[in-house]
């Protein structure tokens, strides 16, 4: 389903698929390659990014997430181990494998995503696929690439989910690290717990960014 729905989506800022091949017993999806480092790899070698790169970083997302959104679809694990930064410091969303049609709803006792970026409404199950819900992953994307850290971390990935739901955002690092009001702002607003107090659309995020 991924391979087919890559080789249907046409914008440079998705890893291009060209379909599904079989091999004997073997199915496999063709994919373009991409030179890079996705940002988790980044961050893990101890490299957070400074407020412009990350922001950059954060409205070319936007961009390709608007084009999914035009197309009904809504990604569902926005996260920075998701997006490559290639040599030529260009920006690949990859894995679709949550992607799902906008109003799509989940099983009501399961999460999809990765946790430590779910939305709350996410986080407790059975959530409807909304393009607020990917606001808010890329809201701790941003946060995780010029913190350094996630937002939410814990033991088990029960305990970051009830975090997720139950915890206010607190990070000191973002008042004593000489970071703009405005990025303060972007997190704080794609974070927000309600999703009607988050940017309603892409187009008013990119135009807010």
């Amino acid at each position: 389903r991924e391979a087919k729905l890559l080789a249907q989506l046409e914008y440079p800022g998705i890893v291009k698929g060209f379909g599904v091949a079989r091999a004997g017993e073997v199915y496999f999806s063709k994919m373009e390659v991409v030179e890079g480092r996705t940002l988790l790899e980044v961050l893990e070698d101890g490299e957070p990014l400074d407020e412009g790169a990350a922001l950059s970083i954060i409205l070319t997302v936007s961009e390709v997430l608007a084009y999914m959104a035009g197309e009904g679809l809504v990604h569902r694990d926005v996260k920075p181990g998701n997006i490559m930064w290639t040599e030529q410091e260009e920006v690949k969303v990859i894995d679709l494998g949550f992607a799902a049609s906008a109003g799509e709803a989940s099983a009501a006792d399961s999460a999809v995503g990765t946790a430590e970026y779910l939305s709350p409404e996410q986080a407790r199950g059975g959530a409807a696929a909304d393009l607020r819900s990917d606001i808010y992953s890329l809201g701790a994307t941003l946060f995780h690439l010029v913190i350094g850290r996630l937002p939410f971390e814990g033991s088990d990935n029960e305990e970051v989910l009830r975090k997720q739901v139950m915890d206010s955002l607190s990070s000191p690092e973002l008042k004593g690290r000489g970071l703009s009001p405005h990025l303060h702002y972007f997190i704080e607003k794609m974070m927000a717990k309600d999703a009607e107090v988050r940017h309603q659309s892409w187009d008013a995020l990119i135009a807010d960014i």
